[in-house]
C-alpha cells in the first residue's frame, strides 16, 4: 500500500512516526508539503501563486500513485483544505482521511468537508497501520479504534484505543521532510507526550479528559531510546543543535538526571528545552547545564497574576517567575519567553504589567502573540458565557478562520493596544528607560503600517537574538526559493 501525506508549514511529528511504523510494515510513504509561505509574508501573492501548490498536488499523485491521502492539520490551517480536497477529487478516486489536532477536536465538522472520508481521532500510529492493512487485504472494517467513517453523508464513529506504548514506537521517518528544508541547523524531536498541566487555553485539559480511562496520558520515552534516535540523527544530520518541543521537558528529575548523564557522553551538542516554571529549580538547572543546554522556552503569558491565576490557570506569582528567571541566569542558559495579549478581561494596567515584568526579567528573546480562542478548550467556553464570543466568532473558530498573530477575536476594550503591544515587545526588553515613554507613544498609535514596520524589523532581528530562529530563517529562506520555482 503507498499512503501520501499532506503536511504544511514545518515537519509534523505525527506523521513522522506513522510513515515510520507503515514503511516497517511494508508499505511505502511519500509527501506533498506545503510550505505555507503564501500567506504570512509580506510579499503575499506577489511571487507566490497557490495555483504552483496544486499542480504540484496533481504531478506527485500522478507519480507515486497513492492508495490513500492522508491530511494532518491545525486550527489555522483548515480554511484551505475544502479547496485541496476538492482539487484532489476532481482528479482521483482515491479515499482522504484527516488526523492532527483540529480534525481530534472536531471531527464532525472536518467530515462536513466534500471528499474527505475519515477522520482519525486521537493517536494515529495503530489505527493507520491497522487501516492501511485493512484496505491493503481488501477487507472493508468500520469498526476500527480511533477512526470515524463517512458512508454516503453518514458518519460511523467509533471509539479511541488505549494509548500507545512510546518506546514501542520506531525512530521517527524525518526523511520524509527532510528534502523541504524543514530542518537543518537544528533538528527537532520529543521524549515525551502529554503534559502535567491544565493551562485553559491549550488542548491538553481536552486530551487529558478524552484518555482519562485509556492509559497513562503524560509519558516518556525510555532515556536509552530517545540517546539511540539522537545518535542516529546526529550521524544522519549532523546538526548544530537539537531542540525538545515537549510540553514540560524538565517535570521527571529522575529522568531528567539519567537524561543529563547519556546525552553528555553521547551527544554533548547544544539543545533547547520547553519548560514550566514552576519546574524549575537548582537541581534541574544543574542536569541541563551539565548536558550542554543552551535555553529554556518558558511560558509567562501574563504579567498580571490575576490574569495568570484566575484566567489561564498557571498558578504562579510574579515573584516567583523573577526568582525563577534570575536562577536561569545564573546558569548562563538563554531563555526565551512566550506572551500572549487580548486575553479575556485583561485591563490596559494588565498590558502594562506583561511590559514591565518583560523588563524586569529580561529575557535573551520574546515571542508574542495574540489570544486565539482554539475550539473546545475551557478558555473559549469561557468566553462565551462571559459574552466576549459570540455565535458567529464561534463558527469561525470551527472553521479555522481568523489568526492567533494579527489581531484578536474578542469583543472587549483595548483590542488595538493589544496588537500594537505584540508587536512593541520584543523591543521594550532592551529599550533604554530614557526611551520608554517613546513605548507608550507607539502602543497608542492607529498607524498600522507603522507596526508592519516594526514587525518587520522584529522578524530581521531575531535571528540576531537566538541560534534556533537564525536557524528557521536558513530553512524559510531555502523554502521560498522551493516555493517560487516550484521544485518537487
Amino acid at each position: 500500500m503507498k499512503v501520501l501525506f499532506y503536511a504544511r508549514g514545518s515537519e509534523i511529528f505525527g506523521i513522522e512516526y506513522i510513515s515510520a511504523i507503515l514503511k516497517d510494515t511494508g508499505h511505502q510513504t511519500d509527501i506533498i508539503f506545503d510550505t505555507g509561505l503564501d500567506d504570512n509574508l509580506y510579499f503575499k501573492n506577489i511571487f507566490i501563486n497557490r495555483e504552483k501548490f496544486f499542480r504540484k498536488l496533481i504531478r506527485k499523485t500522478q507519480d507515486f500513485k497513492p492508495d490513500l491521502l492522508a491530511l494532518s492539520f491545525v486550527t489555522n490551517v483548515f480554511p484551505l483544505i475544502p479547496e485541496l480536497t476538492e482539487r484532489f477529487k476532481e482528479n482521483f478516486d482515491i479515499p482522504i482521511i484527516a488526523g492532527g489536532i483540529h480534525p481530534t477536536l472536531l471531527p464532525e465538522e472536518v467530515l462536513k468537508v466534500k471528499g474527505i472520508d475519515m477522520v482519525c481521532v486521537g493517536e494515529g500510529e495503530e489505527a493507520m497501520l491497522e487501516l492501511v492493512n485493512n484496505m491493503e487485504m481488501g477487507k472493508e472494517d468500520l469498526t476500527i479504534k480511533n477512526i470515524w467513517f463517512k458512508i454516503d453523508g453518514k458518519i460511523i464513529k467509533n471509539e479511541l484505543r488505549d494509548l500507545v506504548a512510546l518506546d514501542n514506537l520506531p525512530v521517527p521517518d524525518k526523511d520524509l521532510f527532510a528534502p523541504f528544508f524543514c530542518f537543518s541547523d537544528t533538528v527537532h524531536l520529543i521524549a515525551t507526550r502529554g503534559c502535567p498541566y491544565r493551562c485553559t487555553y491549550c488542548y491538553n485539559h481536552i486530551y487529558w479528559e478524552m484518555y482519562k480511562d485509556k492509559g497513562k496520558f503524560l509519558r516518556q520515552q525510555n532515556v536509552e531510546k530517545v540517546i539511540e534516535e539522537l545518535l542516529i540523527y546526529k550521524k544522519k544530520y549532523n546538526p548544530q543543535n537539537f531542540f525538545f518541543q515537549d510540553d514540560t521537558f524538565t517535570f521527571n528529575k529522575p529522568w531528567l538526571k539519567s537524561f543529563s548523564e547519556l546525552y553528555k557522553k553521547n551527544i554533548n551538542r547544544p539543545f533547547s528545552v520547553i519548560s514550566h516554571l514552576e519546574r524549575i529549580d537548582e537541581e534541574v538547572l544543574e542536569y541541563l547545564k551539565a548536558a550542554n543546554c543552551s535555553t529554556l522556552f518558558v511560558g509567562i503569558e501574563s504579567g498580571s497574576d490575576r490574569i495568570r491565576k484566575k484566567v489561564l490557570n498557571r498558578n504562579i506569582s510574579n515573584d516567583d517567575i523573577k526568582k525563577k528567571m534570575k536562577l536561569i541566569k545564573k546558569y548562563a542558559m538563554k531563555t526565551v519567553t512566550f506572551l500572549m495579549f487580548g486575553l479575556p478581561h485583561e485591563t490596559e494596567k494588565d498590558m502594562w504589567d506583561t511590559v514591565n515584568l518583560i523588563k524586569d526579567v529580561k529575557p535573551n528573546y520574546v515571542g508574542a502573540g495574540t489570544f486565539y480562542p482554539f475550539p473546545k478548550t475551557s478558555l473559549t467556553e469561557y468566553c462565551v458565557k462571559e459574552g466576549l464570543i459570540d455565535q458567529e466568532t464561534i463558527l469561525s473558530i470551527s472553521l479555522g478562520l481568523g489568526t492567533y498573530s494579527e489581531k484578536t477575536l474578542l469583543k472587549q476594550e483595548n483590542a488595538e493596544l493589544a496588537i500594537n503591544l505584540k508587536n512593541l515587545i520584543a523591543f521594550s526588553n532592551w529599550l533604554p528607560s530614557p526611551f520608554s515613554p517613546l513605548l507608550k507613544i507607539l502602543a497608542k498609535t492607529k498607524s498600522k503600517w507603522l507596526m508592519k514596520l516594526i514587525k518587520l524589523i522584529w522578524i530581521i532581528t531575531m535571528p540576531c537574538k537566538s541560534p534556533l530562529y537564525k536557524s528557521r530563517l536558513k530553512e524559510y529562506l531555502k523554502q521560498l526559493k522551493l516555493t517560487i520555482f516550484d521544485i518537487s
